[in-house]
């Protein structure tokens, strides 16, 4: 589910993965300050409620959340891309002279693979990297 996924992603892989993409240390500070830093303060009638922070790192509704979830979906997949076009795994499809293993869509990403036993294998390494580092 990807308001899941926007909402459970850590702030530090959102940062590693801005750094990957080549982004500037100080844009990057900046997202991090906004990150751990924002927070609401409802005023009502004089009703005292409490201070609301928002702590989930990719904002959902925004103009950036889109680019800010690919930025991390494409971080996320290259780290297990090379893996399945090395020659000992080999994983995909050949369409042409292209081999193919996943394509990405908005928040969707496609997997390809031979046959069901090898999808598997694909699954299982993108959920492990998801696992370990979102």
């Amino acid at each position: 589910d990807i308001a899941q996924a926007f909402d459970s992603c850590r702030v530090l892989s959102a940062c590693e993965a801005l750094y990957a993409a080549g982004a500037h240390p100080k844009t990057i500070a900046l997202f991090l300050f906004e990150q751990l830093e924002l927070s609401l303060h409802p005023a009502f009638a004089g009703l005292d409620i409490e201070q609301i922070c928002f702590d989930g790192v990719l904002k959902r509704g925004g103009e950036d959340g889109p680019f800010s979830w690919n930025l991390f979906l494409a971080w996320i997949v290259d780290m297990v891309a090379t893996c399945w076009a090395a020659p000992q795994c080999r994983y995909g499809i050949e369409i042409g002279v292209r081999r193919i293993t996943h394509v990405t869509w908005s928040d969707n990403v496609f997997l390809f693979a031979k046959d069901a036993a090898e999808w598997y294998k694909i699954v299982i390494d993108l959920t492990e990297v998801v696992s370990n580092t979102a």
